[in-house]
């Protein structure tokens, strides 16, 4: 029997692994030897190997969305939707993944796993909602035109999405600060 604390810690490793590696690339040895339990112990907390990352998914979910909320409440919300782009022009820090785990398994094999599609979409809401009350924000406070929020939101997310995209393609940081310019000037 294992701690729950050991279970998180566990967890915690898992998510990391299927983020550098996806579903496909994490395979069960790989998880065995990154959380420290044996095969058994494995099965045993997490029943399958798509059960956890099911839950490392959602794990990974919910610290991005706490992630963006908190940078999306402060006072100036364009300012916070400017960072959120620029910083994926640079390198990830901390020895990250270049590519978020959400849109790793959007491209990857994931989505086979059962409730992996409908955490994906929660997620991808979630961060909608959040852009489009930074862009209404943004609008009441002279920063951007009246326009559609909504779709605004849209577009910012789907362009985060590309310059995930970009960077793990070798896009020079020169094309992606262009892209990131583009970017907010057709939200504005």
């Amino acid at each position: 029997m294992i701690t729950l604390s050991s279970r998180n810690l566990a967890l915690e490793q898992a998510m990391q692994t299927f983020w550098e590696k996806g579903y496909e690339g994490a395979s069960v040895q790989v998880l065995v030897d990154r959380t420290g339990l044996h095969r058994a112990n494995l099965y045993a907390v997490f029943q399958s190997k798509g059960a956890l990352f099911l839950e490392a998914l959602n794990c990974y979910c919910e610290k991005r969305i706490d992630q963006v909320s908190a940078s999306l409440s402060r006072e100036d919300p364009m300012e916070a939707l400017r960072e959120m782009a620029t910083s994926l022009v640079e390198p990830p820090a901390n020895n990250q993944p270049s590519i978020c785990l959400v849109l790793r398994t959007t491209l990857g094999q994931g989505f086979e796993v059962p409730g992996v599609r409908e955490r994906i979409q929660k997620h991808n809401e979630r961060m909608l909602a959040a852009f489009e009350d930074a862009i209404v924000r943004a609008q009441i406070r002279g920063e951007l035109e009246k326009r559609d929020p909504s779709l605004m939101a849209q577009l910012f997310l789907l362009g985060l999405k590309g310059l995930c995209g970009a960077r793990i393609c070798d896009a020079t940081p020169e094309r992606r600060t262009a892209v990131v310019n583009a970017l907010l000037a057709s939200i504005g």
